[in-house]
């Protein structure tokens, strides 16, 4: 009969934690994901980048007085 092993087969997984939590969420038809998806992919860069820097805009046009923070 054959020993049994003290350690087990599988090393547990760590959970996939966050680094940062989630700031934003925006709920949208396939149609508004793709187009998102093609204009950053258009811009070289991800939607949450392209979301930023659109924020960060509109708040400079509507004369809001601080800049956005590091993400």
């Amino acid at each position: 009969m054959a020993k049994k092993k003290n350690e087990p087969r599988f090393q547990p997984v760590e959970h996939w934690k966050p680094s940062k939590p989630i700031s934003l969420q925006v709920r949208s038809g396939p149609e508004w994901k793709a187009w998102l998806e093609k204009l950053a992919k258009f811009d070289r860069t991800t939607g949450s980048e392209v979301a930023d820097r659109a924020l960060a805009f509109y708040a400079r046009s509507i004369g809001f007085p601080d800049a956005p923070p590091d993400r």
